[in-house]
């Protein structure tokens, strides 16, 4: 939900240590970081000024930080992966692009983007998580898909804050966003941290990660108008 950056991002700005810290609270767990004021962030039409953002590990795989959706609330997120291109501009009319399926959603907290799916007929919440690499489930969905399921395999969920986690991966049932339909999603189920904190224990619940997001040609996150559209590959 919000940014931050690693070490090497932060010594390269040159930005004195904070002596007050932050707590960033990841899929698996939560921990204590040290954290620096920066005067501005500026990505496309997005402008953030002066404030303080954590230091996490190096995590991410390359990228050197996370953007989060603070300041997002009026903005307009493009995703096209055919093209690699990201943009992040005003949110000025309400519309639905040739070629996408439009799902609403609910702004929860401010920042966390959730919807409706069903996977096999079970209403589930669902949230987008473009900073996780797999997609995860709650116990609440896999007791209610219980008998679907023969087998899966032992898998090790690392977050943020480097806390493990473990979990069984299965081939889950088709999952219906809207008018599209995903096979073959794969998906680890475990008591995670993150669905404690958001008080989503008692629901099915799944967080999607990139293996299911960069199925898609493009998407497009509406904060303004509480709107996803997904466009599928053709």
């Amino acid at each position: 939900n919000s940014t931050a950056i690693i070490q090497s991002v932060a010594v390269q700005i040159g930005a004195p240590i904070l002596a007050s810290t932050m707590r960033v609270l990841g899929v698996t767990g939560s921990s204590i970081v040290p954290s620096i004021r920066v005067d501005s962030i500026e990505v496309g039409d997005l402008w953030l000024d002066r404030r303080r953002i954590a230091i996490v590990d190096d995590v991410f795989g390359g990228a050197e930080g996370v953007l989060g959706a603070d300041g997002l609330s009026d903005k307009r997120v493009f995703i096209d992966f055919g093209n690699d291109e990201i943009a992040i501009q005003y949110s000025r009319r309400k519309t639905r692009p040739a070629g996408f399926a439009r799902i609403p959603v609910h702004v929860r907290d401010g920042h966390l983007l959730m919807f409706e799916v069903k996977v096999a007929g079970v209403r589930t919440k669902a949230m987008l998580d473009t900073g996780a690499q797999s997609t995860i489930g709650n116990e609440s969905l896999r007791k209610a898909l219980a008998r679907r399921f023969r087998g899966g395999a032992t898998n090790s969920i690392v977050g943020v804050t480097l806390d493990v986690q473990e979990g069984r991966t299965f081939a889950a049932p088709p999952v219906s966003i809207g008018r599209v339909s995903v096979r073959g999603m794969h998906v680890t189920f475990a008591d995670f941290h993150i669905f404690d904190a958001w008080n989503m224990n008692d629901q099915p619940a799944l967080l999607i990660g990139m293996d299911v997001i960069g199925l898609f040609d493009a998407l497009i996150i509406d904060y303004k108008h509480q709107e996803l559209h997904l466009r599928a590959p053709r």
